[in-house]
């Protein structure tokens, strides 16, 4: 996309070609090409006019004189109300020192209603003698054009909106005047056998109760326009929802007439969106619910606590030895034991626990007991973990847990700080020698888990400041057709102090907690832009996406920065994506929305990460106008083996298309899962099986020798 100001038409560089024709021919030119035009000088007094321009404010035609002043012509205009869009000024003085500030403009543009109705532009420019010229053109007839455009354009939209399952009307008792008949109505009665029937009892009569159903009834008798979803049970059990739109009709006195409706059935969006708040909630290995519900679950119980409505525990428990399972039986090993001890935790802790993976080896868990008693019941757990050994094909593995408790009694009512609190006393037990339970106590000089992210935040800064960070690239490959042209995803990566390389997931947690994001990422775009641009010198053709975080792309301010950063480099916008998360996105929807609609008018794309990990990523793809649709990596990796991920997968595509997006798959892992997706439709793929993180400098000589090969190919 090619930037505005790169389209517009450079004024100051157009002369005349030819030779040139006397004043009175450019008098004619004015005088017959336009609907009237004025003169003033460079001391701002009128100069002249043509006949036909006070013709235009028949209210100060016979006001218009020559000598007269800007400010004065100005004052005449706003005592006379000369156009009909005067504007909102509370006084004279205000309306003029206005319209003086037009002087300060090079040229300008503004628009009048007249009192016989047309409508004149106003183009306003300072000539090279100094004078300022003033044309008007009737553009009448262009805004009708664009009105009816308009109108027409909403027409469609409406038809598009009642392209359904059901068309129905209803008269000013709300009876039914007319049904489709192309699909039975779901309250069972055909359209000939409605008509006359009062909706509100037909719809009663089937619909499962509930706040929706109550919603449309009242809707229907207040005559307001309604749109939602309500369910039917069917004779076999299963349950069918429909989205029922509704739009009161009024005639041209206000007078109500009736309703225009119509009803889509949505039962499988439903049940998709049901499947996809559950995966959303828990952990796709274990099955126990994950870091976000246990996150809300938790904070209900802190609520809960302020009110002294309840008393509970929360519990981190992390297990040990268990990178030893992982190294010595491989992954599936460790998948295997996670699995077991989820269902261990959940067998002997009961239902009136709530037990999480927060992620790796770690488990989080209400009780709804006092401290005291949950630190007896977790320490039976953890002896029970110990003494149970793990079988993997013929090997036993010894494995243990540590623990850390902290009271939910409404002493503490910010989440983060309880879990904190957990964590630091888990981090207590592992230090006194694992296997074992801690209760927090509070001592103001145990600061070990603290101190550790004071020294990654120090990392972090001397990382920026002395080339301790560096750009990985990953390929991002079109699946539907072949192309010279390369797409990477920018990763960063972090140099420890031991020489080995960090991935983000090691320290970008920490940066987000220390305020360290936006730095984080204005330094991967200047490094971003400039390894573009020495690959496009060396005639790479390439272009990148880059991650942004909820705190860019909350920032007010951020836009501007971006784009002026982008406007110094000699890269072009349209080379650029920028990836971001909803859950980046929700953080404030409002500023999100306006720094992607102002860097896609600047020519950059956006992606929308790990679609489908949030909760309400449907209502999101509304509100944010992406270019492509980034599925989460979780439905992906098991599309071989898992028909539900793959339907997911199929409709988050179609989805994605219908609303003009391409689709990128993540975790593509292997050639059968890229062909499976292939053959779904997806259009790019991303993962191990596709191309790894490299540093960037590895990238380019790979794709140099590539282009070599194909040289001497050819």
């Amino acid at each position: 996309m090619k930037l505005s100001k790169h389209n517009e038409r450079d004024v100051s560089v157009v002369s005349l070609v030819g030779k040139q024709v006397s004043s009175s021919t450019y008098d004619e030119v004015f005088l017959n090409c336009t609907d009237g035009y004025c003169v003033f000088d460079e001391h701002q007094n009128l100069q002249a006019f043509s006949s036909d321009f006070p013709l235009l404010y028949p209210t100060i035609r016979d006001k218009i004189e020559i000598g007269m002043s800007y400010a004065d012509y100005m004052r005449v205009f706003f005592q006379h109300s000369a156009v009909r869009n005067m504007g909102s000024f509370d006084t004279e003085d205000e309306w003029v020192e206005q319209a003086l500030t037009i002087f300060e403009q090079k040229t300008a543009q503004h628009s009048h209603h007249l009192h016989d109705g047309r409508w004149m532009q106003i183009n306003m420019s300072n000539t090279s003698t100094g004078q300022w010229l003033f044309i008007a053109m009737d553009i009448t007839q262009w805004r009708q054009s664009q009105r009816a455009l308009k109108q027409n354009h909403e027409r469609y939209r409406s038809f598009a909106h009642l392209a359904m399952d059901w068309f129905w009307e209803l008269d000013e008792e709300l009876k039914y005047v007319y049904h489709s008949d192309h699909k039975l109505s779901l309250t069972g009665l055909d359209a000939n056998e409605l008509i006359g029937m009062s909706r509100i009892d037909s719809v009663q009569e089937k619909a499962m109760p509930s706040e929706e159903l109550d919603e449309h009834n009242l809707a229907l008798r207040e005559h307001r326009p309604f749109d939602l979803v309500l369910a039917w049970r069917e004779p076999d059990g299963s349950i069918r929802h429909v989205n029922i739109v509704g739009k009161p009709e009024f005639d041209q006195d206000g007078r109500f007439t009736g309703y225009m409706g119509c009803g889509r059935e949505v039962t499988k969006e439903i049940l998709l969106q049901s499947r996809l708040n559950h995966i959303a909630e828990h952990d796709d290995l274990t099955g126990l619910v994950n870091r976000r519900a246990f996150e809300n679950v938790l904070n209900e119980r802190l609520r809960e606590s302020a009110k002294l409505e309840n008393v509970a525990t929360l519990c981190f428990i992390d297990l040990d030895r268990f990178k030893l399972v992982n190294d010595g039986g491989g992954h599936d090993a460790g998948d295997q034991l996670l699995k077991d001890i989820a269902e261990l935790f959940c067998k002997e802790l009961g239902e009136n626990a709530l037990v999480a993976r927060l992620g790796g080896d770690e488990f989080g868990v209400i009780l709804q007991m006092g401290i005291n008693e949950a630190l007896d019941q977790i320490n039976r757990l953890i002896s029970l973990v110990s003494s149970t050994p793990f079988d993997w094909k013929q090997r036993k593995y010894t494995i243990g847990a540590s623990a850390g408790l902290a009271a939910i009694d409404g002493q503490c009512n910010d989440i983060s700080e309880l879990m904190s609190n957990a964590d630091t006393a888990c981090y207590m037990a592992k230090n006194a020698g694992r296997n074992q339970a801690q209760i927090y106590v509070y001592d103001e000089y145990f600061q070990d888990p603290v101190s550790l992210e004071l020294k990654q935040v120090n990392l972090l800064n001397d990382a920026m400041d002395n080339n301790g960070l560096m750009l990985y690239l990953q390929p991002i490959k079109p699946i539907q057709y072949e192309t010279l042209h390369t797409h990477f995803e920018v990763l960063l990566r972090l140099k420890g102090q031991d020489g080995q390389v960090k991935s983000a997931g090691e320290f970008i947690p920490v940066a987000e907690k220390y305020d360290l994001m936006q730095h984080l990422d204005k330094w991967v775009l200047l490094e971003a832009l400039d390894t573009l641009s020495s690959m496009k010198q060396i005639g790479l053709d390439v272009s990148f996406s880059i991650n942004l975080s909820g705190n860019t792309l909350s920032n007010k301010e951020s836009v501007k920065v971006y784009q002026s950063i982008i406007e110094e480099s000699d890269v072009l916008p349209e080379l650029l994506t920028f990836e971001v998360t909803e859950t980046a996105a929700i953080k404030n929807v409002e500023t999100a929305k306006k720094f992607i609609k102002q860097l896609k008018d600047y020519g950059c794309n956006f992606s929308l990460d790990d679609f489908g990990s949030g909760l309400s990523s449907f209502g999101y793809l509304k509100n944010l106008s992406v270019d492509f649709l980034k599925i989460d990596g979780s439905f992906v990796k098991n599309i071989a083996s898992d028909n539900t991920c793959r339907a997911i997968v199929s409709a988050f595509n179609q989805l994605s298309h219908e609303l003009g997006m391409e689709t990128v798959a993540e975790f593509v892992e292997d050639e059968e899962t890229e062909m499976l997706l292939k053959e779904l439709g997806i259009d790019l793929a991303q993962g191990y099986g596709i191309g790894a993180p490299q540093p960037a400098e590895e990238w380019v000589n790979f794709l140099l020798q590539n282009q070599s090969k194909l040289s001497e190919a050819g």
